[in-house]
């Protein structure tokens, strides 16, 4: 199993185990104001995180999707 890690999650210490991925695809966003300037936003994620619980399973939401906590960054571009 990858290293178990600690992370605040809302106020609360969580274990989670860092998921590895691959980037498929990263969009710009593009807005145009009524002025006539524009916006481009962009969110890259840095690192994906598991949640796990005491026995090393993945956290679930109640729905099914996995708890997952996402380290990004967002870029913003303006002109005009």
């Amino acid at each position: 199993m990858a290293e178990v890690r600690k992370l605040n999650v809302n106020g609360t210490e969580r274990d989670a185990i860092e998921v590895q991925f691959e980037i498929r695809r990263e969009d710009w966003a593009e807005y145009e104001f009524t002025d006539g300037g524009k916006m481009r936003a962009k969110t890259t994620v840095k690192r994906i995180w598991q949640v796990i619980d005491d026995q090393g399973n993945h956290v679930r939401h109640p729905n099914g999707d996995r708890f997952l906590v996402v380290e990004h960054g967002t870029e913003v571009v303006t002109t005009g």
